[in-house]
């Protein structure tokens, strides 16, 4: 589907603006920064993509939904080893494979999906060292790859980095000793770990940053964030996005069904995080919490970067006042919270419930999560507003393949119209017309379509919302 996704849809505003601002070279990509448009690595991979692929129409998704099929791989290993109850690792993975809430950010040539992709692997390598354990002297490799991950996700997105920042910590402060064999003692793994780790990344950040640090700093430049820096009020401003990213975007709490499901789920949170609680201070008062931690470990992980992200979030838009980007910029902790929730919900079905209790609380769960994936599952057979220029394209190409289109559209449609100048290369007989200028196809919003007007394929695009008009110089067949 996502590779499917990838092909029919069209490109959106932002992909087309990064492709024509940023991808040129090279040197554009890691020279100019004058809007966080430029998520510098998915330039490059931008700019490689058309080196290579660009017989193909969608060639500069390429790069990205293979990373998001990274993801998905990535996100399903990671359940298959903190989720025990085998329905609920179905459903599990796909409401997380599938979240409206990030699924698109998958296949786009936008920087979020080498983003999401870097966040999934480094969990699931550090859960598959847990279970397969190397020799210390080993330790440069895993530093390496866990850099190169580091690398990927800020470098493609730099709004990532405080969500990175807390998976890094956790890893550090709490696992980097039990990937290895016969090692006694665990600050001397921790030091080598976030020394090298830190070190490593921090070269490979620098060598592809380090000619645009002024632009990204500079508020003056990123214009795009301007008007949300300055309306940044510290706590009800973070509430806010939390409540977008964790809630909002999650369980869409805008119907009956949807506040249900939220507050059954948030419920069951809670219990199952009090019992996590007790165990762990139980465990901790016995002496046995290194017993006990040993077999939470793989479903903690999330956890604990869950929590770290929040603190994290909480110093950097609260203490320290800054805002820390759009909505959209810290995707990264939406996926990693469903993982810590789903991982929780389950050990305490699995550890803390028995016979019927388990059964019935178990497919509860089950109901409830697939609930949410059949809510917030995207419309695989609509492209979206956003993403509608190859399919108009193709449409009206299929419906007059000798016309020349001069499409125009309305002010409420925004910027929807820059996404089809990136088809411009291609062999689509098309222009985009502004003002008075004449024009034969007319883009709007489904309700403010003319009375009476011939509509193209409206079976089509009604669902989502737009309608495409056909008049003027074109007759109607």
């Amino acid at each position: 589907m996502l590779i499917y996704q990838a092909d029919y849809t069209g490109t959106s505003h932002d992909e087309s603006k990064s492709f024509f601002r940023y991808s040129k070279d090279i040197h554009t990509a890691t020279h100019k920064f004058n809007s966080t448009n430029n998520h510098v690595l998915n330039s490059i991979f931008m700019h490689y993509a058309y080196n290579m692929f660009r017989s193909y129409e969608q060639y500069i998704r390429v790069p990205s939904t293979g990373a998001g099929i990274m993801f998905m791989l990535a996100i399903s290993y990671v359940i298959s080893k903190t989720v025990r109850s085998k329905p609920l690792r179905l459903v599990s993975v796909l409401l997380l494979c599938f979240s409206t809430s990030y699924y698109n950010y998958l296949f786009m040539a936008r920087g979020y999906s080498y983003a999401l992709m870097s966040l999934a692997v480094y969990i699931a390598v550090v859960l598959f060292l847990l279970n397969h354990r190397v020799k210390f002297r080993c330790w440069p490799v895993v530093a390496i790859v866990l850099s190169i991950l580091n690398f990927l996700a800020v470098g493609a997105l730099l709004s990532s980095v405080l969500v990175m920042c807390a998976i890094n910590g956790v890893f550090v402060l709490f696992y980097s000793a039990k990937i290895f064999q016969n090692i006694s003692g665990k600050v001397k793994p921790m030091i080598v770990m976030f020394l090298s780790i830190l070190g490593t990344t921090a070269v490979m950040l620098h060598l592809l940053f380090h000619n645009i640090y002024r632009n990204i700093f500079s508020l003056e430049n990123n214009y795009d964030l301007v008007g949300l820096v300055n309306k940044w009020d510290g706590w009800p401003s973070l509430a806010l996005h939390l409540r977008h990213l964790l809630i909002r975007r999650v369980f869409l709490p805008v119907t009956v069904t949807g506040k249900t499901v939220f507050y059954l789920i948030l419920a069951i949170i809670c219990v199952s995080m009090l019992f996590y609680i007790y165990r762990f201070l139980q465990s901790f008062r016995s002496g046995k919490f290194g017993d006990y931690f040993h077999s939470i470990q793989s479903m903690t992980f999330a956890i604990a970067a869950t929590l770290l992200s929040v603190i994290v979030l909480i110093i950097y838009g609260v203490f320290l006042g800054r805002c820390p980007g759009l909505i959209r910029s810290n995707v990264l902790l939406t996926p990693l919270a469903m993982m810590g929730a789903i991982g929780l919900i389950d050990w305490f079905i699995q550890t803390v419930l028995k016979g019927r209790y388990r059964l019935l609380l178990n497919a509860a769960v089950i109901l409830l999560v697939s609930t949410m994936f059949i809510r917030t599952k995207p419309n695989f057979g609509s492209p979206g507003q956003m993403l509608m220029a190859r399919p108009v394209l193709k449409r009206l190409t299929a419906y007059n393949p000798d016309q020349f289109w001069h499409i125009k559209f309305s002010k409420k449609m925004g910027t929807y119209d820059v996404g089809f100048l990136y088809y411009n290369q291609f062999d689509y007989k098309f222009r985009i017309v502004r003002g008075n200028r004449k024009y034969n196809v007319y883009v709007c919003k489904k309700s403010r379509t003319p009375e009476g007007a011939i509509l193209l394929d409206s079976d089509y695009f009604d669902p989502v919302g737009y309608s495409v008009v056909l008049g003027g110089t074109l007759e109607a067949k």
